[in-house]
């Protein structure tokens, strides 16, 4: 593209005007198939069941029990818990959540769902622009790649956190890319607010928006503008703070209310203790570790704690649950490191290789968590595989393709969009290391899907080489 188009000129071929309108299409009828149940905040799927769930008999946590409790409650407290002041997740997902509950009477969280495919669109609009700066005309490859994603459609159709947080963190991508091209500072600042929307959404990237004064100088200086490095630390440093300034109110409230300092609640450290544990204990004791990677067997219950200590009843809930996050600390620290290798190995696959079928299971009420409840023949059982090995198949192939993607960006030279790339999806693995899957990969998405599409760009040049070869005279 020249610098002489507009601004949306690089939207505007039929190509991804057709990408678009199918994208329309299947959303319209996804929407379709859906149970309408599934749009219920409180729908419960077995009458029997413990708590409320709200959608297809699965539960939602992550902002919809504060929506719920503002709403049905009038009061901003814990779901199991009335006496406590909510804390365990941030609360831009629960606010809108609210809205929709607001909107609708209280009868469905539909607008949510509506504004996540929304979401979906314009996230394949953000690779379909970076792509075309860098590969003009294969933007539109871009857009499908992320717009029909089976792992994204999967969550955007159902009330998670996640593709709000994935678009925002893609968000950020997008400025410093566009930072890097033309070094003007408004980037940054919108850096900066994208950061501390996606970490007021899920708090996966409260570690490295603390990077943006260092890496992106880094950046600036790989790409041989050296003459820049210090106004772009100046400006990285500037990010940062208008990302943590738009934590803050977060962070202050978990601090009044738990005592401790973080945008994680002192219960979800416990749990991410407590999955760490579970997957150890399960290779320590020879258990298939697929069957136990989801346990939530706490080794140290409240039995154990009231017999090593006596006054443990009369403490309050945030330093009872410190005191239970320093027990599991200690334990996991335990552990052999020749427990390591297999946990790690096998999470790695889950995070880069599974499909986020289980997403779209739920999203049209398929039963699939137990063997015995899956379909086992008929349309049924037709229409569960196709599902599965659809999101598994375009898993492997962009996948495969990412890493032809990042050989074409070394040899091209394009050091910092590849650094830029590498960089934040080896980030998010590694926070996920010991349990990775899919849903944790959706903010690595629009990275590897990039990277998948310059694969294609290399195999494109590889396989014209070999037709040129082939045809030239003497050949």
């Amino acid at each position: 593209m020249t610098s002489g188009n507009s601004a949306l000129q690089p939207f505007m071929n039929r190509g991804l005007a057709w990408a678009i309108a199918a994208f329309l299409g299947l959303s319209v009828l996804i929407l379709a198939l859906m149970p309408r149940d599934c749009w219920s905040p409180v729908y419960t799927r077995d009458a029997n069941a413990a708590a409320p769930t709200n959608y297809c008999g699965m539960p939602c946590q992550a902002g919809c029990d504060m929506a719920r409790s503002l709403y049905f409650k009038g009061k901003f407290v814990e779901s199991d818990d009335e006496t406590r002041i909510y804390t365990d997740y941030p609360p831009i997902y629960g606010v809108l959540v609210y809205a929709s509950l607001l909107g609708t009477a209280g009868s469905s969280i539909l607008p949510v769902l509506v504004l996540q495919v929304g979401l979906l669109l314009i996230w394949g609009l953000m690779a379909h622009w970076i792509v075309e700066r860098h590969a003009p005309g294969w933007g539109t490859l871009a857009f499908a790649l992320v717009a029909f994603n089976p792992n994204a459609i999967g969550i955007a159709f159902l009330p998670k956190t996640d593709l709000v947080a994935a678009v925002s963190v893609s968000a950020v991508l997008l400025c410093l890319l566009a930072y890097l091209r033309d070094h003007e500072a408004k980037w940054m600042v919108l850096a900066g607010i994208m950061f501390g929307i996606a970490n007021n959404t899920r708090t996966a990237g409260q570690l490295l928006v603390l990077t943006l004064p260092v890496a992106m100088p880094l950046l600036v200086w790989i790409d041989g503008h050296r003459d820049r490095v210090a106004r772009t630390a100046g400006l990285g440093l500037a990010a940062t703070l208008i990302a943590l300034a738009i934590q803050l109110p977060w962070l202050m409230h978990i601090y009044r209310v738990e005592g401790s300092l973080g945008m994680q609640s002192l219960r979800n450290t416990h749990q991410y203790q407590l999955t760490i544990y579970n997957v150890l204990s399960s290779q320590r004791d020879g258990l298939p570790l697929h069957q136990h990677l989801g346990d939530d067997i706490d080794p140290f219950p409240d039995s154990v704690h009231r017999a090593a200590d006596p006054s443990w009843d009369s403490l309050d809930y945030s330093e009872r649950y410190r005191r239970r996050n320093a027990k599991l600390k200690q334990a996991n620290a335990e552990f052999s490191w020749r427990l390591y290798p297999y946990p790690l190995a096998y999470s790695t696959l889950r995070f880069f290789f599974t499909g986020g079928e289980g997403y779209l299971y739920d999203m049209l009420d398929i039963p699939h968590e137990r063997d015995a409840d899956r379909p086992k023949g008929g349309p049924e059982r037709v229409r569960f595989m196709a599902i599965k090995w659809w999101a598994r198949g375009f898993a492997l192939a962009t996948q495969a393709l990412a890493l032809l993607g990042i050989w074409y960006l070394w040899r091209s030279g394009r050091f910092a969009l590849l650094l830029l790339c590498v960089g934040g999806i080896f980030y998010y693995y590694a926070i996920t290391a010991m349990f990775g899957w899919s849903r944790f990969r959706l903010q690595t998405e629009l990275p590897l899907k990039l990277l998948a599409v310059f694969g294609c760009v290399w195999l494109a040049q590889f396989l014209h080489r070999g037709a040129a070869a082939r045809s030239s005279p003497g050949s």
